[in-house]
């Protein structure tokens, strides 16, 4: 095998281009592990660790945030500029897995690796992230909602690199909040996650975008829930109207940790609890 580390991102487009098959290992969290298993023999490595271009964390005059594909979901947790603009983020990095892992892993490999359980993409689809996919060629912006195509099969074209997520300005006023359902513990990937931003204007709901997943073969929008909800007036009967249309938008599978049906209970069940807190919640705090 061999192994190969850039140290500029024309480095990297020159690797990739040069070994079409390669696999391209940020943290290394998925990768290793299939490696282990026998499902992966990758015979060329082109590991990221080396690019100092994507581990940076900015914030733009407007309030854009960007994050490079090699930041951590530890230094997202805890990095003040993420917690200003977006604190859902911090919040949902700090649900993922085990310390251990949170150090290692990134959230260029995460989304990367199209995990539907994963926690990050529902998040970043609450606060309508884009993620930049770049190659030699030039480069482009995909919402985080049009990313993932099936099950582990995400929107890269061969020789491109995701290299950051985009997070335009957050509506001032705002309120977020990211929960989980799973088997054992926290750390594990989510049965079902779900992300919701919530803005009134007065009494009525004037912004709301909710981001679901384990509850398909990808993380998705819930655009339904999202049109049952904006310009009404927050309530119960809301509530269970919107719960209802997110679950008969999403299509689980069944496997060993849940089956489909369970799966949509819990999405019912967990997007009511979602919008009846976000309800009381006080507004996110914009830097």
């Amino acid at each position: 095998m061999e192994y190969i580390r850039p140290t500029n991102l024309q480095e990297l487009f020159q690797a990739v281009a040069d070994f079409p098959d390669a696999k391209i290992m940020a943290g290394g969290q998925s990768l290793l592990a299939m490696m282990k298993q026998g499902i992966l023999d990758p015979e060329v490595i082109v590991s990221l660790r080396g690019v100092g271009e994507l581990n940076a964390i900015d914030k733009s005059d407007d309030g854009t945030l960007t994050i490079g594909a090699m930041v951590t979901h530890q230094r997202i947790a805890a990095d003040p500029i993420v917690q200003s603009v977006a604190p859902l983020l911090s919040e949902t990095a700090r649900r993922v897995a085990s310390v251990q892992i949170r150090n290692l892993g990134t959230w260029g490999g995460n989304l990367s690796h199209g995990e539907p359980g994963a926690d990050p993409p529902g998040s970043l689809i609450a606060v309508g992230a884009q993620l930049e996919l770049q190659s030699a060629d030039g480069h482009r912006f995909v919402p985080v909602e049009d990313f993932f195509l099936d099950y582990l099969t995400t929107d890269i074209q061969p020789g491109e690199v995701l290299t950051r997520i985009v997070v335009p300005p957050q509506p001032p006023g705002n309120k977020t909040i990211y929960a989980k359902h799973t088997v054992r513990d926290d750390g594990d990937l989510a049965i079902v996650g779900i992300a919701v931003r919530m803005t009134l204007s007065g009494e009525r709901i004037s912004d709301i975008r909710i981001g679901i997943n384990g509850a398909s073969l990808t993380p998705l929008r819930a655009t339904s829930a999202e049109q049952v909800l904006l310009g009404q007036n927050p309530s119960e009967e809301l509530f269970e109207r919107a719960a209802k249309h997110a679950a008969q938008q999403c299509n689980p599978l069944d496997d060993a940790e849940a089956s489909a049906e369970y799966r949509l209970a819990v999405v019912n069940s967990l997007l009511k609890r979602c919008l009846r807190g976000i309800a009381n919640q006080r507004p996110s705090s914009i830097a």
